[in-house]
């Protein structure tokens, strides 16, 4: 656990030995495996600077190790920190460079497991001298996630399938970070024949035919108010049970009535 004791306008963080550790090898761990960090060069014209001590997550989780915070007022960059795990918690001690009382500190993190930066909602003013987020009352720096939306999906189908049977479909998404993921149990699915019915996602039964019939099978996926579809033809096949009785109908043993 991390203490902190506080002195008129000097604050000094006591880290306990772990979390000490842990700080070294976050450092290691940026300078040497995560080679895509963001540059964040803080602006070092200023004589003073807000202490600010912080819980560090990311969709309530804790960031990862290696996690480097950026503070910033408007576009400049004014300090960065690797964050220190301790107990499973991400924690944050960054000095935010300024002059000026009430300044609007905005944050951002990169996660290097994900190699992304994360926008933060939450935002600080400044006290230059003194300390914000003391414990236990530390800031809360939570990263999000961007929100992805999907951009298009794709049904797979065999082209044809016998009359009296099942027919299985698959649906892909493709993601507006041209990621993909299946989606085959979460889309809508319907067809647009009297000889098939869609009982189940993704299964496409069929009744029999009195000829070959194509059915269009649908697929709709909506994520993040963002609906995309797809649709496929499949051609259900007649069996044509006729031709199997053949022999029997030349022979009279059955009649050609019966078909």
């Amino acid at each position: 656990m991390l203490s902190f004791e506080k002195s008129g306008k000097n604050t000094m963080a006591i880290f306990s030995y772990k979390a000490l550790l842990a700080g070294i090898l976050s450092i290691m761990l940026t300078n040497h495996t995560y080679a895509a960090m963001p540059d964040w060069q803080p602006a070092t014209s200023y004589t003073n600077s807000t202490t600010a001590y912080g819980i560090v997550t990311v969709d309530g989780q804790p960031a990862n190790e290696g996690s480097i915070v950026g503070v910033f007022v408007g576009t400049e960059c004014r300090g960065a920190t690797t964050v220190i795990l301790d107990s499973g918690i991400a924690y944050m001690n960054i000095q935010i460079a300024g002059d000026v009382v009430n300044e609007i500190a905005t944050f951002l993190i990169y996660d290097p497991l994900g190699d992304l930066i994360l926008e933060v909602a939450n935002s600080y003013f400044t006290e230059p001298g003194y300390s914000i987020g003391l414990p236990p009352n530390y800031l809360d720096i939570n990263g999000y996630s961007p929100t992805l939306k999907p951009i298009s999906i794709i049904i797979s189908c065999p082209n044809s399938v016998e009359e009296g049977s099942i027919a299985n479909c698959t649906a892909m998404v493709t993601m507006d970070d041209n990621s993909t993921k299946e989606v085959t149990g979460s889309a809508e699915w319907s067809e647009n024949s009297i000889y098939a019915e869609m009982n189940l996602p993704g299964v496409m039964t069929t009744s029999s035919v009195p000829s070959d019939q194509v059915v269009t099978i649908f697929a709709t996926h909506t994520e993040n108010n963002i609906t995309v579809s797809d649709h496929v033809a499949i051609t259900i096949k007649n069996s044509n049970l006729i031709l199997l009785f053949l022999p029997a109908i030349l022979t009279g043993t059955i009649s050609a009535k019966n078909f």
